[in-house]
């Protein structure tokens, strides 16, 4: 230990794997260390789970702890001398302890000499980990590697396979899952109604457990989730087979987010089972689904024809979207594992 109490202090917009290995520094070189979170109003990301992210990403180290503030100090695009001294002011009877400031940019050096501490500088040209949170937020596909886990959520992007009956959604979702290594959500209400006909209690079950199955994949840190079915779907089939109009709890419709509907067209073959509506009305389904996109103004694509061309469809919709994502295609791999606790 080279020091009593290091501090480091950033925006953290988000925290990513250079964070994590300057704290480590800042941890082995260190009794302790503070992180300090600063945020202000308007920012990108909210300071607020800024602040969860470090701390729950950093909880590995025990000697690290993280506070957080909202005062509204000045910035610089880069490193300054004024700002540094106007930090140093603010930092002095917050942190008395601190013997050390810990950075890889030159106002480390600044805030120290006005604090009259010691300077600890990591990887100042970042070329053990070279990242910066800018990169993360232009482009986070490109840098998933370097992204925490507890992060990886707020830059992923969820899509939806939505459309009437007997159309190809689950088998679609569970192929596009295994085609870009990422994670995928069956319709719940098939595991929750069995191969019974569905009642109208069904309805009021189903949209909870759907949900619930949603929050918990996106934990796993996919930069892509696919999911079989929407609330929006079951809203229809409850008007349709009860005239029952639900309404549901907000963090079911926080839940049902989506980046991308995929809307699939019946020109499918028709297996019928006792849950489906007749075939007859495929097209009559078809246009009640596209109807509540377009009156919610989402964004989707019309998915039509084979097999093989549906997933043509359904793969080149998500890249002219989102074109970063192709680097996960065709890996089959568990993108959850990449970069950093």
């Amino acid at each position: 230990m080279l020091f009593r109490d290091g501090l480091i202090i950033g925006k953290f917009m988000p925290i990513h794997a250079g964070h994590v290995a300057m704290a480590g520094f800042a941890s082995a070189h260190c009794e302790s260390v503070d992180v300090l979170v600063g945020a202000l109003p308007g920012e990108p990301i909210p300071g607020p789970l800024r602040f969860e992210w470090a701390r729950d990403t950093l909880a590995r180290f025990p000697n690290v702890r993280v506070s957080y503030t909202e005062e509204e100090l000045p910035s610089a695009t880069g490193s300054s001398r004024e700002v540094s001294k106007v930090w140093a002011a603010w930092l002095k009877p917050r942190f008395p302890a601190a013997d050390a400031i810990v950075s890889s940019e030159p106002y480390g050096a600044f805030l120290a000499g006005y604090l009259g501490i010691g300077s600890l500088p990591f990887d100042p040209g970042r070329t053990s980990v070279p990242i910066s949170a800018t990169a993360i937020r232009g482009n986070p596909f490109a840098a998933w590697d370097f992204i925490p886990r507890a992060v990886r959520p707020w830059f992923a992007k969820t899509v939806c396979l939505y459309g009437p009956e007997s159309t190809g959604k689950t088998s679609m979702a569970e192929r596009l899952a295994r085609r870009f290594g990422c994670g995928w959500v069956p319709e719940m209400a098939r595991f929750h109604i069995g191969d019974r006909a569905p009642v109208r209690a069904d309805i009021d079950a189903i949209a909870p457990i759907h949900a619930t199955a949603i929050r918990e994949a996106r934990k796993e840190g996919f930069p892509l989730l696919f999911v079989d079915s929407d609330l929006e779907t079951t809203r229809i089939y409850a008007d349709r087979l009860f005239d029952y109009r639900p309404e549901f709890p907000d963090w079911i419709e926080e839940e049902n987010r989506y980046d991308l509907h995929l809307l699939f067209y019946p020109d499918t073959p028709w297996v019928d089972d006792v849950q489906r509506s007749p075939q007859a009305d495929r097209i009559r389904m078809f246009e009640l689904f596209q109807a509540r996109l377009d009156a919610k103004s989402s964004s989707f694509a019309v998915i039509r024809g084979g097999w093989e061309g549906r997933e043509r469809g359904c793969i080149a919709a998500i890249l002219e979207r989102w074109p970063g994502l192709e680097r996960f295609l065709g890996q089959g791999t568990d993108s959850r594992q990449d970069g950093p606790p």
